[in-house]
């Protein structure tokens, strides 16, 4: 089934054990090209009132001062996205919010979680690192981090 040029809206998101300021959250998602077989496969782009849900969905553990920086009011981006049983990836992430940028790449095979996201401000970026269940945050050498090849 071929969904290129679909839209998803959602509206009055909540998102559970957040640490920070709860309030309504919302999104558009739009699949410039994508295909449904097996799971879907799609070039997608986002806009919504921050990163907070996002975060979440990649499994994301950062500290609460990490969260708080991550509302990026306001973000826009687009990634190639696989779904399937057992599977979710995110390639070639790239997005920005507020007076950040965001780039980043995520697997899920199973219950292995694995991803890599640098976030960037001008003089500061910070790297974030997922590997099965531990979530690193890398404050010194993370763009250089970020664009060494994964292993």
């Amino acid at each position: 089934m071929d969904i290129s040029r679909s839209r998803v809206e959602l509206a009055d998101v909540v998102t559970a054990g957040a640490k920070h300021e709860e309030r309504g959250w919302w999104g558009r998602f739009g699949i410039a090209s994508g295909k449904l077989k097996g799971g879907l496969s799609a070039q997608a782009a986002v806009s919504c009132r921050d990163a907070r849900p996002l975060y979440t969905l990649f499994r994301a553990n950062l500290p609460g001062w990490a969260e708080g920086i991550l509302k990026l009011e306001g973000l826009t981006g687009h990634a190639r996205v696989r779904l399937a049983r057992d599977l979710v990836e995110v390639d070639g992430l790239e997005a920005s919010g507020g007076r950040f940028h965001i780039a980043g790449r995520y697997r899920e095979k199973g219950n292995d979680p694995r991803g890599a996201f640098l976030i960037d401000s001008g003089l500061l970026a910070v790297g974030v690192d997922i590997e099965g269940p531990s979530t690193r945050v890398k404050l010194l050498g993370a763009r250089k981090w970020f664009e060494a090849p994964a292993m």
